[in-house]
């Protein structure tokens, strides 16, 4: 009866949680002038058993699947608390790992998003590519993933993933009975062995790194943990600032928690540079400036957003290209406002 009731209870955090996610994830669209209109498609990449396609169906999107593992023909899935109807396993394909092939045609997705994948992903530059190929030229996706800043690592529950990778850190912590909820019937010597194999297949990219592998596949890439915090409602962070903001404190706090946070990435398409514009970055810069003073979001201090790089001032100068609900603007007008609120 107790675990039953147990199960009960884990079903419902389960489906809520990845609801919030999404939320989330749809409210970071709208910040960004870019709300999800009504039946759009939309790509979850790493869907797992494909809870998150349930939900977005259910929202009136047309969403689809991908998944290196096909978990929804298997019985091995680590959450047991869902299973999935055929009106959405039949929206679910498996992808080859070697080399990531999306099975849908150019342009075809409006939005692509991943929770908890790209720690899992052996080549960022490939896989980088190919959401950038399945997406329309004026989408973005964006990625929620634990990274090397983490206090914990979330699937071992052993703090400090960057040590995680030395087998006498993870003895340690095996012997002092440290373990993740599947791991609780093992001996320290069988935990160590699970843990072992386990970090040999996830993978902890510094931001630096992820924008090589973000050059190289000719993508535009940003991190805004910040941002994100300040629009989450769930998790222990989000929660925390959620309650700040009645004091007027939810930015400050937001800026102390993101360097510990989970990573939140944003890709788009690479924009031309101002020369290769044809004279229409100037333009571009003039609305874009209207409509940040419109939002209340216009960065003042040029100094410190030239300090950004060349990525977002090409964001900034050519955002036609990167087309959304304000215009010119769009990712362009507002991106390097995010990465500094």
């Amino acid at each position: 009866m107790d675990a039953q009731r147990f199960d009960e209870r884990e079903t419902i955090v389960t489906c809520q949680e990845q609801r919030r996610a999404i939320d989330g994830h749809l409210r970071f669209l709208e910040w960004l002038g870019k709300p999800l209109q009504p039946g759009a498609r939309v790509l979850d990449f790493g869907c797992g058993i494909g809870q998150a396609v349930e939900i977005l169906l259910n929202m009136g999107y047309d969403v689809h699947g991908v998944d290196v593992v096909d978990w929804w023909r298997r019985d091995d899935y680590w959450d047991k608390s869902y299973l999935p109807q055929a009106r959405v396993t039949e929206r679910l394909q498996c992808l080859d790992e070697s080399n990531y092939r999306i099975p849908f045609p150019d342009g075809h997705f409006e939005f692509c998003f991943s929770d908890q994948v790209m720690e899992h992903v052996r080549d960022h530059a490939l896989v980088f590519g190919e959401i950038m190929r399945v997406l329309k030229s004026d989408a973005v996706s964006v990625h929620r993933f634990p990274g090397p800043n983490m206090l914990m690592e979330g699937h071992l529950f052993v703090p400090f993933p960057v040590l995680c990778y030395y087998k006498p850190y993870l003895a340690m912590w095996a012997i002092l009975g440290r373990r993740s909820p599947d791991q609780r019937a093992l001996t320290w010597r069988q935990t160590l062995a699970s843990n072992v194999e386990f970090m040999g297949k996830v993978n902890y990219p510094r931001k630096t790194r992820l924008r090589r592998y973000a050059a190289k596949a000719g993508v535009e890439i940003a991190f805004l943990e910040k941002q994100e915090l300040l629009l989450r409602d769930f998790g222990n962070a989000g929660r925390l600032v959620s309650r700040a903001r009645r004091l007027g404190l939810d930015r400050l706090l937001a800026g102390v928690l993101a360097p510990f946070a989970q990573r939140y990435m944003v890709l788009a398409r690479r924009a031309l540079g101002p020369g290769d514009a044809g004279g229409s970055g100037d333009r571009c810069n003039a609305r874009a400036t209207q409509s940040n003073r419109a939002r209340g979001h216009f960065l003042q201090d040029k100094a410190k957003m030239s300090k950004r790089g060349v990525l977002l001032r090409s964001w900034l100068a050519c955002s036609s290209l990167l087309k959304g609900a304000t215009g010119c603007g769009g990712l362009g007008s507002h991106i390097g406002v995010k990465e500094r609120s």
